[in-house]
């Protein structure tokens, strides 16, 4: 499995709306893609989610606590028109991504909180594609 982080310290600059042409593209060709928005502006999971904003996992669960919420429960599928889209999937996020990043900071292996999580679904993507926030927080370090 590749990971491609998409991370630009400033806002504004394509980042989100290159994270959903590349990953649309790639599934389209038929690569299993998976995207998981890090930003907890959430524009990512809004667009490929056809508006949803309150899920019943997210990967503000996944930073909070994976041994409770391990990544595989929060990935669904990507939507267009209410329809799935076929080899995409997200990892959607929320704004109390902020909170729970601040509160992971005194957290033992912090920084590869993500890491681990991505080594469990190894085998079900063939790419993963992050849409990182405009700073350097513990989600860009992840």
């Amino acid at each position: 499995m590749k990971t491609l982080a998409v991370i630009n310290q400033k806002g504004g600059v394509g980042k989100t709306t290159t994270v959903i042409n590349l990953s649309a593209q790639l599934a389209h060709e038929g690569k299993r893609v998976l995207v998981i928005d890090l930003d907890p502006q959430a524009n990512l999971t809004v667009v490929m989610t056809g508006g949803q904003y309150e899920f019943e996992h997210s990967i503000t669960d996944v930073f909070e606590s994976s041994k409770k919420c391990p990544m595989q429960q929060a990935i669904m599928s990507a939507q267009s028109n209410g329809e799935a889209i076929a080899n995409l999937c997200i990892c959607p996020t929320d704004i109390r991504l902020s909170r729970v990043i601040e509160q992971s900071l005194t957290k033992v292996h912090r920084e590869r909180i993500l890491l681990k999580q991505l080594e469990a679904i190894a085998n079900d993507f063939d790419i993963v594609i992050l849409d990182c926030p405009p700073n350097l927080s513990l989600t860009s370090v992840n």
